[in-house]
């Protein structure tokens, strides 16, 4: 008997330890109950501005251009060759090996070094609008508007160079023709730059990664890709030298050396990765404020040479050399059989184009969730 007794008893008592069970443990406060996800806010709009602090071209080729065909000469011992310009390259090597063989001490200040860079200025205003997604407590989708002017100058590496080829010009060609049987000699070399204008645009899509909370401040990363529009116009110089002089107070001889260096793109656009990261502070559910650094690849600007050489005819025709090796020529007619070193022009020559140009930009923004 109390064998079947005794499931039928502790049955009874379960039921009766079920509702006073119930009864001591009272629901949490409604501060303490967890959030439903269904009802978070999921987007997140920022608005953004700042400045983009620097560019520079990462790897890339560069480059000059070749010595031009052979002229004639008083003779094989004093070989001389077409150049399109004194200013970088073979013509400048040409110009200071003749004034060192002649003794002279000034030299020209080539170009050169200062063409195998982007040859760009930073510190440019940069904006924009982000949209993004929660995916999860750690990521979120995004999409961004950048917008942000154009690099107004050139380089402060390639603008002292100009400078210096400028003042170099003067000096060298200056002895080089006192050095001979020149009379009314006037040498002049000067420089002139043009802004850059216009606006780049850039949208792009990517992956925003949060990282553990440290005393209110969220770290993030982000790493995205898109495209980006390229401005028309971008900065150039002008760079032109003269010498002006008569041999033996009679031949006239007139020779103007013009040089332009332009920065350009390889397309009107282009593609682009955009990663970096930065902190993000709520203030409240729906406000905050983020600090973002970001890295802007894409396809690297090229520097392009164009050379104008004017040789001015004159009367009576003549011509004279330096007599060294290599030899520098000037005359002022064909008719002489003879023709200056300084000749040949050159267009759209490539000196550099880098493989990827980098830009980093530093912005402030406030967002709203919804």
């Amino acid at each position: 008997m109390l064998r079947r007794a005794l499931p039928s008893v502790a049955a009874i008592a379960l039921m009766l330890a079920a509702p006073a069970e119930a009864q001591t443990t009272s629901p949490a406060p409604a501060s303490q109950r967890p959030v439903s996800t269904t009802t978070a806010p999921r987007w997140e709009i920022e608005g953004y501005g700042g400045l983009a602090l620097g560019s520079f071209s990462a790897g890339g080729s560069n480059a000059l251009p070749p010595p031009g065909n052979a002229i004639l000469t008083a003779s094989f011992l004093f070989p001389s060759h077409l150049t399109s310009s004194w200013f970088f390259g073979d013509g400048a090597s040409m110009l200071n090996n003749a004034s060192a063989q002649l003794d002279l001490t000034s030299a020209i200040s080539p170009l050169d070094n200062a063409l195998r860079s982007g040859g760009l200025s930073a510190q440019q205003p940069h904006g924009g609008l982000r949209l993004r997604r929660t995916l999860n407590s750690r990521y979120a989708a995004e999409f961004s508007f950048d917008i942000g002017r154009s690099p107004r100058n050139l380089s402060g590496e390639l603008t002292d160079a100009i400078a210096a080829a400028r003042d170099s010009f003067e000096s060298t060609f200056s002895a080089l023709l006192a050095s001979g049987p020149f009379t009314g000699v006037a040498v002049n070399a000067t420089d002139a730059s043009s802004q850059g204008s216009g606006v780049a645009f850039s949208f792009t899509g990517g992956l925003n990664i949060s990282f553990r909370q440290r005393r209110g401040f969220v770290p993030y990363a982000t790493i995205g890709a898109g495209v980006i529009t390229h401005p028309d116009q971008l900065p150039s110089a002008a760079l032109e030298g003269n010498y002006r002089a008569s041999v033996l107070n009679n031949v006239p001889i007139d020779e103007t050396d013009r040089v332009t260096v332009r920065v350009g793109n390889p397309s009107s656009t282009s593609p682009l990765v955009v990663f970096g990261g930065g902190i993000r502070r709520d203030r409240g559910d729906r406000w905050g404020w983020r600090l973002d650094g970001r890295v802007f690849a894409t396809s690297g600007t090229r520097v392009l040479l164009d050379a104008t050489p004017l040789v001015v005819s004159g009367t009576p025709a003549g011509f004279i050399e330096s007599l060294t090796n290599p030899n520098l020529q000037f005359s002022n007619s064909a008719s002489t059989g003879r023709i200056s070193t300084l000749g040949g022009p050159l267009s759209n020559f490539e000196a550099f184009h880098g493989s990827v140009n980098m830009s980093v930009a530093v912005t402030v923004g406030v967002f709203k969730r919804f």
